[in-house]
């Protein structure tokens, strides 16, 4: 009693825009349905936040992940696309196909502040008179450990500008393969650390 009260109030509140004529293919976003999972009725919203009501039935198509599903596999929320046709009675609107869409995210693309300055003499005059093999021990936040073939652990500290180049590409920290072999070339600042300026993995690697 209470559900069905609490649909008519929504309804209700819903009818300006129902009023409104829908285009037969939209887009809006899922928010509930009521009745049976072969005729009923379900609301969504659309981008400029206008409420609508349409009904389905049997002869619906209901689609999520190149599938067939049920009105009843749709969640709160998701993004819906939606072919229709008009009605004379409320609500106006029945759903021929229902197709849960998935929105795709713009590719993320760092501000070009963000990335690190390499030197543009560094393909044929690298910096770094030191050179060290090991095994990746541990990645911190601004160092790494190696372990050579002799046992001995080396701390070596990362700059901003250090290079990480896995397989012949350039590529990030966070790829850095742990418990692997890696190349790094080296030098010492002022205060005696070692700092890397290149560190190479991969198969780029086992050309050198």
């Amino acid at each position: 009693m209470w559900r069905q009260l609490s649909w008519l109030l929504l309804t209700a509140s819903a009818g300006v825009a129902q009023d409104r004529p829908l285009a037969p293919l939209v887009r809006g976003v899922f928010q509930d349905w009521m009745g049976a999972e072969e005729n009923g009725t379900f609301r969504f919203h659309t981008a400029d936040l206008q409420e609508y009501q349409c009904r389905f039935t049997s002869k619906t198509y209901f689609e999520q992940d190149h599938r067939r599903t049920y009105v009843s596999g749709i969640a709160k929320g998701q993004s819906l696309e939606i072919l229709s046709e008009r009605m004379a009675e409320p609500p106006r609107c029945r759903a021929l196909i229902v197709r849960v869409v998935e929105l795709k995210q713009a590719p993320f693309r760092p501000h070009p502040h963000a990335l690190p300055a390499y030197s543009p003499t560094e393909s044929f005059a690298p910096r770094g008179n030191l050179l060290f093999t090991g095994i990746v021990l541990r990645v911190d936040e601004g160092s790494i450990v190696l372990r050579n073939r002799s046992g001995v652990r080396q701390l070596i500290q990362l700059r901003a500008d250090t290079r990480y180049i896995g397989s012949g590409l350039l590529d990030m920290k966070q790829a850095m393969p742990m418990g692997r072999p890696v190349q790094v070339r080296a030098g010492k600042t002022f205060e005696g650390d070692v700092e890397a300026f290149t560190i190479l993995w991969g198969e780029i690697l086992k050309v050198q």
